[in-house]
This record gives C-alpha cells, sequence and structure tokens, in this order.
C-alpha cells in the first residue's frame, strides 16, 4: 500500500493535535541540528566536547552575582519573612471573609473587604 506524502504547508501540519504537525516540527529541528552541527565544524568547534552543564552554572552563578539579582534576593527573603511574621493575620483575616461569604449577609461584599 502507498501513503501519499502529505504537504508541508497541509492544515493538519499546522494542527499540534495531529500527528503530522508533529512530524513536520520533528524535521525542522533536525534539520536545524544539522545545519548548526555543519557550521560548528566549519568554525573548528567540537559541539560534543562542550560541557553544556558546565556552562550552565557558571553563567547563572554570574547572574547571581549581579547587583540586581541580589537586590531582587534580598526582597524576596523580606516579603518571605512578612508573610512568615504575619501569618496568623493573615490567616484569621481569610477565616473572617470566608465566613462573611458564606453567611451571605446582604449589605455585606467579602471581595470588596479583601
Amino acid at each position: 500500500m502507498r501513503w501519499a506524502k502529505r504537504s508541508p504547508t497541509a492544515p493538519e501540519s499546522r494542527d499540534i493535535r495531529n500527528k503530522a504537525f508533529w512530524d513536520k516540527l520533528h524535521g525542522i529541528f533536525a534539520a536545524t541540528l544539522e545545519m548548526v552541527r555543519e557550521k560548528a565544524q566549519e568554525m573548528g568547534i567540537d559541539l560534543d566536547a562542550i560541557d553544556f552543564a558546565k556552562q550552565e552554572k557558571q553563567v547563572r552563578k554570574r547572574a547571581k552575582e549581579q547587583p540586581y539579582s541580589k537586590a531582587a534576593m534580598k526582597y524576596i527573603r523580606m516579603v518571605d519573612a512578612w508573610f512568615n511574621s504575619n501569618k496568623d493575620l493573615l490567616e484569621d483575616q481569610s477565616d473572617e471573609l470566608q465566613t462573611l461569604a458564606q453567611t451571605d449577609i446582604p449589605g455585606t461584599s467579602p471581595a470588596d473587604e479583601a
């Protein structure tokens, strides 16, 4: 049985729920990888010899050392500490709003109170 080759522009090749889409995407990625490997080889770069995990760790380390990253982490710690120190107050307020919502008292608005 001969199978008809699907056109790469067929509508099913753009539908992520269709196998044709994934087949087309696989082909694009495979061709792209091959082009990258060829260009790297032309430039004398051995992609298999590069330790990408190590490079990723170095990039993350340098990013964490940036002033804005340090300031952001300090802010995160401050906000986390505030939430922790106000946990009881926030839980009490939550309980109060839930009770208000459940009682459905006319003239009250739990959403506005929140």
